[in-house]
């Protein structure tokens, strides 16, 4: 019987990674506390953004994407427990914990309200292009049910489209231009505050942000880094191989991620409990 190319090879030597992964879940802890803050809440940058336009959407925003990170970080752990590290699927879980992560950071990490407020409702109206997207798609379905999926699409935009507009114009910029503003998980990396003062892991950062986007997409270079590879042997154009993961490249990818996933999660209980 043919080998299952898919089968783990082994115990994965993750070296540090659960004591980090120990503390994040403690951290998640405290992020779970201020989720709902109470009414007596702390002074803080949070009540100040709250009591202000647009200011829900940055707790909001920052909310749904640390839930992500999270939701998918724990995948990642089950799976290595009850699937083992076989050589693509554990890759896939850590880039959505680190692109969510990335924009919760985004969101928060400004000490201007007014910024934060601003990408608050910049990450709303992504979404809602999004939503728009997967709607324009099921227009393209036949007969009465596209015509109905359109007349639910142009009603919905109706309602909040004059709720952007209106926040954009209190909070003094363009709402087409927010509409038209490019958030680049690559670029937003290098332009979070605390990865400026270290050029070295924004670098790394990027760069296992690339290689996890090639793991995703299949790529054959992603797989090759992330992988020990024993040459079976020759065949047309190329050649059969044994390839398992590599744990020194997924212990470094998944600190990556964890750190960034630690930072953002700081920075919500910062913004809550701080001015």
């Amino acid at each position: 019987m043919m080998q299952d190319s898919f089968r783990s090879a082994g115990d994965l030597d993750v070296e540090g990674l659960p004591q980090m992964w120990h503390g994040m879940d403690l951290l998640w802890q405290r992020v779970l506390e201020l989720r709902d803050p109470p009414a007596d809440l702390r002074l803080s940058a949070r009540r100040f953004d709250l009591a202000q336009t647009a200011g829900h959407r940055v707790y909001i925003g920052a909310d749904r994407h640390l839930q992500c990170a999270m939701d998918n970080h724990r995948a990642l752990v089950g799976l290595l427990n009850a699937h083992g590290a076989t050589p693509w699927a554990p890759w896939n879980l850590l880039r959505p914990s680190l692109e969510a992560a990335v924009l919760a950071a985004w969101v928060l990490e400004s000490n201007d309200g007014l910024t934060r407020r601003t990408r608050g409702l910049q990450l709303e109206l992504i979404d809602n292009s999004e939503r728009s997207k997967y709607w324009r798609e099921l227009e393209l379905l036949p007969g009465g049910t596209g015509r109905e999926v359109a007349r639910q699409m142009a009603a919905a935009q109706a309602r909040v489209v004059p709720i952007y507009r209106a926040e954009a114009e209190d909070l003094g910029v363009s709402y087409e231009k927010l509409c038209h503003s490019n958030v680049v998980i690559r670029d937003i990396i290098g332009q979070l505050g605390y990865m400026k003062s270290d050029k070295s892991f924004a670098a790394l950062a990027r760069a296992t942000w690339r290689s996890l986007s090639g793991f995703q997409h299949g790529h054959g270079y992603a797989l090759l880094t992330g992988s020990d590879m024993t040459v079976v042997a020759p065949t047309q154009g190329g050649q059969v191989s044994h390839l398992v993961i590599n744990d020194e490249r997924f212990v470094t990818c998944a600190t990556v991620v964890a750190h960034v996933m630690t930072e953002a999660m700081q920075l919500w209980v910062r913004r809550s409990t701080q001015i």
